[in-house]
C-alpha cells in the first residue's frame, strides 16, 4: 500500500528525520516508482534536507546524482501539470551550488528580467557604494546569486523556441533600464555577454544569430564586442594535424569567416 510509504516519508519530515526521508525517496527512484510518491512530499523533503547537509547530520545516498534524477522526474511532472514552476524554482534556489541545469530559473529569468536586475544587484555594488559591514546573509544570498548567474544558458524565445527580436530587445531594454536605475550599469556589458553567447546560429548558420547581432550593433558597446570576438577566436579549442597538413585548417577556417562577414 504505497499510501502508507507516503504517510511514512511525511511523519519523518514531521519529526526531523529527514535524511531517512531522503534515502527512502532515493530507494524509490532507484527502483522507478517514484511516480507512487506524493510530489509534495518529494518538494518537502528536498526543503527541509538541506538543514542536514549544513549540520552535517545523517547519512545521505549520493546527494548530487541523486537530486539530478528526482529533479528530471519533477520536471516531468512539471510537463504534466502535475507540480507547480514555483516549487521546482525554490528547490533549484536553494540547490543552486550543485545543479548544473537549473531549467525553471532560466525560464523565470526568460519571463521577468527584473530577476536578472536582482541577480545583478545581489552580487556587484553600486557604482557609489558606501563601504559597510557585510552580514552572513547577505553573503549567502550573493554566492548563491553569483552562482545563477553563472549557470544561465538562455535567452528569451518565443513559443516556437527562436529567439524573437523584438521580445529580446524589449528585455535587453528594461534590464539596462533598471541597471541605471540601481548604479550598476558599468556591469552590464559583461552580464549581456555572457547570457547572448548561449544563442545559437538559426536561419544562415552564423554565430551569433541575426537577432543577437542586431542587438550587438544597436548597443555599440565596445567591451561587449570585443568580448563576442574573444569567444569566437576561443571557440575553436584544440586542433591536431597530420605533419604535412600545414595550415589547411586555418585557410578554411579564414574562409569560413570570411563568408560569415
Amino acid at each position: 500500500d504505497y499510501s502508507e510509504i507516503n504517510y511514512y516519508i511525511s511523519e519523518l519530515n514531521k519529526y526531523w528525520l529527514t535524511y531517512i526521508a531522503f534515502n527512502e525517496i532515493w530507494i524509490f527512484e532507484h527502483d522507478n516508482k517514484l511516480n507512487y510518491l506524493d510530489n509534495d512530499f518529494i518538494i518537502e523533503t528536498l526543503e527541509k534536507l538541506v538543514y542536514f547537509i549544513n549540520k552535517k547530520i545523517g547519512h545521505i545516498h549520493s546527494l548530487e546524482y541523486e537530486l539530478e534524477r528526482i529533479l528530471d522526474y519533477l520536471y516531468n511532472e512539471l510537463d504534466k501539470w502535475k507540480i507547480s514552476e514555483d516549487k521546482i524554482f525554490n528547490i533549484e534556489i536553494i540547490y543552486i551550488k550543485i545543479i548544473e541545469d537549473p531549467k525553471i530559473i532560466n525560464r523565470f529569468i526568460e519571463k521577468t528580467p527584473e530577476l536578472f536586475v536582482d541577480l545583478i544587484c545581489n552580487v556587484y555594488k553600486s557604482h557609489n557604494w558606501v563601504k559597510e559591514e557585510v552580514s552572513e546573509q547577505q553573503k549567502s544570498i550573493a554566492h548563491n546569486s553569483y552562482e545563477i548567474l553563472r549557470k544561465i544558458n538562455t535567452i528569451p524565445w518565443d513559443d516556437n523556441w527562436k529567439i524573437d527580436y523584438y521580445v529580446l530587445k524589449d528585455w535587453v531594454q528594461k534590464v539596462l533600464v533598471q541597471l541605471k536605475e540601481k548604479d550598476r550599469y558599468e556591469v552590464w556589458s559583461q552580464k549581456l555577454w555572457e547570457l547572448l553567447i548561449h544563442c545559437l546560429g538559426w536561419d544562415d548558420w552564423i554565430w551569433p544569430c541575426e537577432e543577437v547581432r542586431k542587438i550587438i550593433e544597436e548597443e555599440s558597446n565596445i567591451d561587449i564586442i570585443t568580448w563576442f570576438y574573444i569567444w569566437k577566436r576561443n571557440s575553436r579549442w584544440t586542433t591536431s594535424r597530420w605533419i604535412y597538413d600545414w595550415w589547411d585548417q586555418e585557410r578554411i577556417l579564414a574562409n569560413n569567416f570570411y563568408a560569415d562577414a
